[in-house]
């Protein structure tokens, strides 16, 4: 069958819509046979409109382009096609590969527009593509400088230049180069000070080289050594004052005997009537010529020493000791430690039972009960499993350079990164640098870092290992002392368990007095300090844990450090 065409849709095929209407009004009624041929007769009728669409041909292949015959160049302004400079070359379709120069004798030095087109058989002008033409003008190298020949004259001269050939001659050898001479250069005219020494040579050709210029100094005579002083006439006469001073002569005698070096005398300073306060002695000498010395001055208390606090009731036996893991049941509800009753129980050994306990970080708790319980004591421990980090040693030294500290672990186990922290007290630290860590290893590995701004006084640095989980351990502390700088006395370590040293800036030029006093305003220890000290040991292992001032008086300076007693 034939499709009907239509002016907008020529061979356009036409169905009716109520044939493929399932549910159209003419289908209603129809039997099972007339529906069938219903739609055989559609599908017919699609077959008969497709066959009848005809297919488009393949254009036919374009023709071949004609070759490339000429190609033209000119600079800056465009004379028009084929008015260009031409290029030789042979017709053909591709001129990739093409080899050609350009004259440049026209275009200036500099950078000149280079303009280049085609033209094919039939007469057709490509497209003119520009390039910038960089045009250069290079000096030639000089020709080689003939042999100037040997040298025939030097001469100096002092400050004021007179003029080539004028100065002060040098004897020289007639040879090319004149190397490692030395000269005699007469400077008995010149008096001490700076001056400037000129040099300069002629060669055979009647040329002069630069002048070289030097600065020298002159020094003048040698000051002889002073005459030695005359022997010191003996001490014949001391005195003292305390606070203030009455003046020459006016202080209280001390009876200190004579000669020409008084050492270690023993004389009694009457402090009778002065008030429990900080005071300043001031002592000074007068020889046989009636000079007296500088006065003397150090500083002493004459405060009330605390007394020692009673001693506290008897401590009353032990009734029960009890541990937990991790959680605490309640006071009397942990398990009971077999013990022998009594007031102290140290080195007592006790088995924990930790069948039940997981693999893993865990704490153990002990606690004992006398009337009524005692503080809980905790430490942590690890079951099944190694430590992260075992530690070989942690270790600084002070240099010029800074602070130099290092390192070394045994074995390493999901380790992350090691932080470095740094105190000035002993209390108080911060972050101040981070390296990574080895993460897994069974040998042994070595860790450095350099501190290079130290504080003055006490440094100290310790170690944070933090594990891949965020779990985190604290190597030792380690203390170092920078005395650069040092201005005022400082101590360590602090916090304190059993010494504490004390470390002065300067070997103490006087004799002085150390005090500590506890929370309460308590002097709970004196000491005394000895005329060119540098550092003084001190045993704190007797007082009480807690928060301490040590008060320390040499000369007239006075120090009050605080530090912390550990039990």
């Amino acid at each position: 069958m034939k499709c009907p065409r239509t002016a907008a849709h020529p061979a356009r095929m036409i169905i009716g819509h109520s044939m493929l209407q399932k549910n159209s009004p003419a289908r209603a009624g129809r039997t099972k046979n007339e529906h069938m041929k219903y739609h055989f007769l559609a599908g017919a009728m699609l077959w008969a409109a497709l066959q009848a669409v005809a297919q488009t041909p393949y254009p036919a292949a374009p023709p071949a382009p004609p070759d490339i015959a000429g190609i033209e160049y000119f600079f800056n302004a465009d004379p028009g096609f084929g008015n260009g400079i031409s290029l030789p070359i042979t017709a053909q379709q591709n001129i990739n590969a093409l080899a050609t120069s350009l004259n440049i004798a026209a275009p200036p030095v500099g950078f000149t527009p280079v303009y280049l087109r085609s033209r094919d058989a039939n007469g057709r002008w490509s497209h003119t593509q520009q390039f910038t033409l960089i045009k250069l003008d290079l000096t030639p190298y000089p020709s080689v400088s003939p042999n100037p020949g040997n040298l025939v004259r030097a001469e100096y001269f002092i400050n004021s230049d007179p003029g080539l050939g004028n100065a002060i001659p040098i004897a020289v050898a007639a040879q090319p180069n004149v190397t490692d001479q030395a000269i005699l250069v007469n400077l008995n005219a010149l008096g001490p000070g700076f001056y400037q020494l000129g040099i300069r040579t002629l060669d055979a050709s009647g040329r002069w080289s630069h002048t070289q210029l030097r600065e020298f100094a002159k020094i003048g005579d040698s000051q002889a050594y002073p005459t030695a002083p005359a022997a010191a006439s003996n001490v014949v006469a001391a005195e003292y004052f305390i606070n203030t001073d009455p003046g020459l002569g006016q202080a209280r005698p001390l009876a200190i005997g004579s000669g020409a070096n008084l050492q270690n005398i023993n004389a009694i300073i009457d402090i009778s009537g002065l008030p429990a306060a900080i005071h300043t002695l001031g002592v000074r000498t007068r020889n046989a010529n009636g000079q007296w010395s500088l006065s003397h001055l150090s500083v002493f208390t004459n405060n009330t020493p605390a007394p020692y606090p009673a001693a506290p009731a008897p401590a009353t036996a032990l009734q029960r000791l009890e541990y937990f893991i991790d959680t605490d049941p309640g006071f009397g509800n942990g398990i009971p430690i077999a013990f022998t009753t009594g007031t102290n129980v140290e080195n007592l050994n006790v088995s924990i039972n930790l069948a039940a306990v997981p693999d893993g970080q865990h704490t153990l708790f002990i606690r004992s009960r006398n009337n009524p319980y005692s503080l809980t004591s905790m430490v942590g421990f690890v079951k099944g499993a190694a430590l992260p980090l075992s530690w070989l040693y942690v270790r600084g030294e002070l240099k010029p350079d800074g602070a130099h500290l290092a390192w070394a672990t045994a074995s390493e186990k999901n380790t992350q990164h090691f932080g470095i922290e740094h105190s000035t007290n002993g209390l108080d630290f911060r972050a101040i640098a981070q390296l990574p860590a080895a993460g897994q290893s069974q040998t042994a590995q070595h860790y450095t870092h350099r501190h290079v701004q130290p504080a003055v006084g006490m440094n100290y640095y310790r170690i944070k290992q933090v594990d891949k989980d965020g779990a985190f351990t604290y190597s030792r502390t380690v203390a170092l002392l920078n005395r650069s700088q040092l201005n005022q006395p400082v101590i360590a370590p602090n916090p304190v368990v059993n010494n504490l040293l004390l470390v002065l800036p300067n070997a103490a030029n006087a004799a002085g007095q150390l005090q500590i006093v506890n929370a309460a305003g308590q002097v709970v220890h004196r000491q005394p300090v000895a005329a060119g000290a540098q550092q003084v040991a001190i045993n704190v292992a007797k007082l009480l844990p807690g928060h301490y001032k040590l008060s320390c008086s040499i000369g007239h300076t006075h120090t009050v450090l605080p530090f912390v007693k550990l039990p």
